[in-house]
């Protein structure tokens, strides 16, 4: 699909001569409705392989976010799982860590923006 769209814009195809030189033939009336209709194929094979795709809200602002030192390990998990749309029990296999330590920044300090 990709490769007859960067025909489209180029509006040219490469094509082999017989002698084995390429020429740059500009698109004809013929070879663009063939394009667009090899073009339909693909999309309609492509959407009996994948699912079509659904509407998703968008993540909270970090405005209206907790401070994530104020949280326990389990929900500060939680709210990172929630983030990025995957089951909590996902992180603990995976052996994520959340506790917090001393080096761990404070997010309660005011907010200030880089300008």
């Amino acid at each position: 699909m990709s490769a007859t769209v960067a025909t489209f814009v180029q509006g040219y195809e490469d094509v082999l001569t017989q002698v084995g030189d390429t020429i740059q033939q500009p698109l004809t009336r013929e070879r663009i409705a063939a394009l667009k209709s090899a073009a339909d194929i693909d999309r309609a094979l492509l959407d009996r392989t994948l699912p079509p795709l659904k509407a998703m809200e968008p993540p909270k602002p970090l405005d209206t976010l907790q401070n994530p030192a104020s949280l326990t390990d389990n929900e500060l998990r939680n709210t990172v799982a929630k983030y990025l749309g995957i089951d909590a029990d996902v992180l603990l296999r995976l052996g994520v860590s959340t506790s917090t330590s001393a080096s761990t920044p404070d997010f309660s300090v005011g907010k200030e923006t880089l300008q």
